[in-house]
Formats: C-alpha cells, structure tokens, sequence
C-alpha cells in the first residue's frame, strides 16, 4: 500500500472526500497510473483501488454520477488542456469552473504560460488543480531561450551530443509533415487531409474515408475561404453532405475513435439551421443553440449520455424528415 504521497496527493483526497460526503476508503498502489477499481456499499461507504490520489477523485465522480462499481483506466497517460492567452480573459469564478470541469473530464495536466495571466491568479489556480490531481507544466517560448545568460545546458541534445535546435541538425519529416507540406496548386483548401493531395499518403492515414467527408463539408460551408477557392454551396447540397458524415460516423464499428460526438454535434446544426429538420423538445433545441457541446454537458446529467441521446433522437428526426421529402418528390405533392 501506498501512503498518501505529497500534499498534493493530501489536497487531492481531502477534495474527494469532502465531495462525496460519505465514507471512503482506499488503497493506493505504485505503477498503476491513474487506473481505478471501485465499488460502492449498501452504507454508501466508497471502496477504491487505485494507483492515485486522482484515481480516488474519478471514483468520486463515477459513484456521484450514480455508477455502483466500475474498473476503468485512462486512455492517455497526459490528459490536459493548453489555454495559452485565455487566462487573463477570465474572472476567478470561471478559472473555478474550468479547473472543475478539467477534474470532472478526468483531466491531470494544464499548460501554463506565465505571461499571461497565471500570475495575477496563481494562488487561485494552484490551489484547484491540487484539489484535482492537475499538473501544471510550465510553457517557455524559445525566443526566450536565445538571450544572454543562458547556459548550453539548457538546450535540448541528442544520445550523440548534438544539439538539435542548430539548423543543420538532421531531420527526417514525418508522413504527416510529407503530406501537408507537398504542393497543392495554392488551393485554399490544401492543408485539410480530405484535399486530393493526400491520396498519395493514405495507406498512412487510418481516418482517409472520414477526412474526405469533412473536407467536402468545409468546402461547401466555410464562409471564410478566399474568393476563387471553390468555397461555398447550396443548402441542399450542405444538407446531403451531413447526412452522409452522420450515416458513416454514428454507423461507424470505432466511432469513439472518431471524435464522433463533435462532429456529429456541428453536422446536426448546420443541418437544423438550414431547415432539415426542427428539434422537438427544450432540451433538443437547447443543445441545437449551445455553441459548444461541452457547454450543454454543463446543464444535463449524466452528461456524455444526455448528449449522446440528444444526439441520436435529432439524427432520428433528420432521417425521418428526409424520408418525407423524399415522398414528396416521388408523388410531386
């Protein structure tokens, strides 16, 4: 068994207890991340396995969430957000609420860019990401490296010595770099992986049928495209266009794979707004006019669920409203 660590593994358990309210107890084991086991008792007392004090807290969030047991193991060791500028831009009660929902997203990492507002809220966010298990990771721009004082130490070398920020270092592009590099004729549109000039790379590229789809979305819909970049279409043609991206992705055997929630959010939209069809319900029109998904997670429970029914009641009635147009043309009615 594990002790509880530093203080912020203390902050981290000290939240989840006073969170949940009831009894918990837990144990805690090297190598295991931030994987879990749980369950909870006819007491409501919360057992937990665990190889963090976050994997205490996401238990927390599971049974809060009305889960009686559960094993669950984070896909991505670093989990996080990058926020750049943005912080200056919020009020300490937003920083709050970002930082909960980072912790409620089982996220454990945050960038921080100190030129940007983290000073003037540092105490603030130091104390919430401790609270949820969050690293901070400090964010230095190398054109700040390259000034006096600075030590050859601190350039980053490889096995062989060299350093590798000097411009003669030896570099081989990835398959991505080839790709998005390799010319296009100026098309506007060139560095979206759904653009032709990619066939050539597709046996590299797992998410091609996906990425033709979008890229046939963005044509017929980005607004801000240049003149003379093929841009723009007629709402019929945007129409087909999401029905198609909603058939394959909702259909689609690997669809958490796909970030499919997303983008089925912004396809159902576009649709909706150009007439397809009419939400029915509050909650449906609600998520049609919240600009960001993760902003209606916010105001329904269980979250992920709420949004995945919303989303298939609407791919629903879009069907269903195709279906009837499509008997309308056939009887000219």
């Amino acid at each position: 068994m594990k002790t509880t660590g530093t203080p912020h593994d203390q902050a981290c358990l000290a939240f989840a207890h006073d969170l949940y309210g009831h009894e918990i107890q837990f144990d805690l084991r090297d190598g295991a991340g931030d994987a879990y086991t749980f369950h909870v008792g006819v007491d409501r007392a919360l057992h937990v396995k665990a190889g963090s004090a976050r994997g205490v807290l996401y238990a927390v969030y599971d049974a809060l969430a009305g889960k009686r047991s559960g094993d669950e193991r984070p896909e991505f060791v670093i989990r996080g957000l990058n926020p750049c500028e943005s912080l200056n831009r919020h009020t300490p009660e937003q920083l709050v609420r970002f930082m909960d929902r980072m912790g409620r997203w089982r996220m454990n990492t945050l960038i921080i860019h100190s030129n940007y507002g983290f000073r003037t809220h540092q105490a603030l966010i130091e104390r919430e990401a401790a609270k949820r298990g969050i690293e901070l990771v400090h964010y230095t721009y190398s054109n700040l490296c390259f000034m006096d004082g600075i030590a050859p130490e601190h350039f980053a070398k490889d096995s062989e010595r060299r350093a590798m920020w000097a411009v003669d270092y030896p570099y081989t592009p990835t398959v991505f770099e080839r790709a998005y590099l390799d010319p296009d004729d100026g098309d506007f549109f060139g560095r979206l992986p759904g653009h032709p000039k990619w066939d050539r790379w597709r046996g590299n590229y797992p998410r091609a049928e996906l990425a033709k789809r979008l890229y046939h979305f963005n044509r017929l819909t980005d607004v801000a495209a240049p003149p003379g970049s093929g841009a723009g279409g007629n709402p019929e043609k945007i129409i087909v266009c999401c029905r198609e991206i909603l058939d394959y992705i909702i259909n689609h055997p690997q669809r958490e794979d796909l970030d499919w929630i997303y983008i089925a959010a912004r396809t159902l939209k576009t649709a909706s707004r150009l007439g397809a069809f009419a939400p029915a319900t509050d909650r449906e029109r609600d998520f049609i006019q919240t600009q960001k998904p993760w902003d209606f997670q916010e105001r329904y429970a269980p979250p992920r669920q709420a949004t995945i029914d919303v989303i298939l009641a609407l791919w629903n009635r879009f069907n269903v409203s195709s279906v009837r147009e499509s008997d309308k043309d056939s009887t000219g009615l």
